[in-house]
């Protein structure tokens, strides 16, 4: 598995490429650094030798002035990295005529389909599929911690065989990896300590033959801020609480149900794909459901993609309505935040970057690591039915 592949950043790959397109890297992290050195995080945690790490670091990244698109973006997510503060993000802005990869190949992919095809399911190694028009082939380089993701098949015009969409490396939490990849060859996106569980990392990139449907991805049945009745268990699932007109009317109308209707014995909040939003549609929500779920049973459900403020509601339900934690753990991201939510663009034109600048110290402790259910549930298997097992109903 060890062939040689195309160099892309100097933290890991390595064989040499000519950039087609190269931008002022040292002026973007400068200007990162000095963004950066305003934020809560960076004033909570960079203090002493750790202020000496990241100066160190900055000067580290600043090896080469002129750097392809790729290269650079790396490197501003590399210092970001050094913060535990998942909010802040670097992103690119899209260029129509350029490909941010640079037209990145391998050349030699004899034998390597045969054996990415027999790895195992639970591993990080093997062949993914992006919504159906791609296959991707994900294999470790010569440094143990990082990995390539290589087109096998395409069913887009943009893509050949060969060429490199993704790149990963190991953090050092379990089954996390910072992942940079493009799937279309405009856009180019960085996700920080992401998950690989399961087989997945999104519920449209995922291994090849799944056994199926992840439950813990989706739910097609549940229609939000609606307050569902059966045998004694009231549920609702809260998909957002982000600040939407939209969002407003639908917590405006839950509130209004709730207020008519009895809560059954039990009740079971869901707050999977919550990414979070605005404590004025939260925190009403949950003043409203913690006293109507007074001397009621709890659940609070989660996964990976709970995030945020949504984190920070499944957290309040465990301590102030003693609920149990079911599902997966969350994202990690909610120590921070970012409030006014000013976006600056970079010195090179390619990038941006909005800073945080909230905090939340209470949650410190869980930043980048998320919060961990006391019941964790099966992936393969219908939650509700494990639910209602865990409820000691039949299912």
């Amino acid at each position: 598995m060890k062939t040689a592949i195309i160099s892309i950043l100097f933290i890991f790959l390595v064989l040499p490429v000519f950039a087609q397109n190269s931008c002022d890297c040292n002026a973007d992290l400068e200007f990162v650094k000095a963004q950066l050195e305003n934020t809560p995080s960076f004033k909570d945690q960079i203090k002493g030798k750790q202020e000496m790490e990241f100066q160190a670091l900055v000067e580290s990244l600043k090896s080469e002035e002129q750097l392809s698109i790729h290269e650079c973006f790396w490197r501003l997510n590399r210092l970001i990295g050094m913060l535990r503060d998942k909010h802040i993000s670097v992103a690119y802005q899209t260029k129509e005529n350029i490909n941010p990869f640079d037209g990145l190949k391998v050349e030699k992919m004899e034998g390597q389909e045969t054996q990415l095809s027999q790895k195992s399911f639970r591993d990080v190694e093997g062949i993914y599929s992006v919504s159906d028009k791609l296959e991707i082939g994900v294999y470790r380089t010569e440094v143990v911690d990082s990995l390539v993701g290589v087109v096998l098949k395409s069913e887009t015009a943009t893509w050949e065989k060969g060429e490199v969409c993704m790149i990963l490396k190991e953090t050092d939490l379990d089954n996390q990896f910072d992942l940079m990849m493009s799937f279309d060859k405009k856009n180019m996106y960085f996700r920080r300590s992401f998950i690989f569980q399961e087989g997945s990392f999104f519920a449209n990139l995922k291994k090849l033959r799944s056994p199926s449907v992840n439950q813990a991805l989706v739910d097609p049945d549940a229609t939000p801020y609606t307050l569902d009745q059966l045998d004694g268990v009231s549920y609702v699932w809260f998909n957002s609480f982000g600040s939407s007109s939209d969002n407003w009317k639908k917590r405006d109308a839950f509130l209004e149900e709730l207020s008519e209707t009895e809560i059954g014995s039990t009740l079971i909040i869901d707050l999977r794909n919550n990414g979070g939003g605005s404590d004025k549609i939260s925190k009403s929500i949950f003043k409203a459901l913690k006293k109507a779920s007074k001397g009621k049973e709890v659940y609070v459900l989660t996964n990976y993609f709970t995030a945020s403020n949504g984190e920070i509601f499944a957290l309040r339900a465990k301590q102030e309505m003693d609920a149990t934690h079911v599902g997966w753990r969350t994202n990690g991201a909610l120590a921070y935040g970012v409030n006014y939510g000013t976006t600056y663009e970079l010195p090179s034109g390619y990038f941006s970057i909005r800073p945080t600048d909230m905090n939340n110290r209470e949650y410190h402790g869980y930043e980048v690591v998320g919060v961990v259910p006391d019941v964790e549930l099966d992936y393969w298997v219908d939650w509700k039915v494990q639910l209602k097992e865990l409820l000691n109903e039949p299912s």
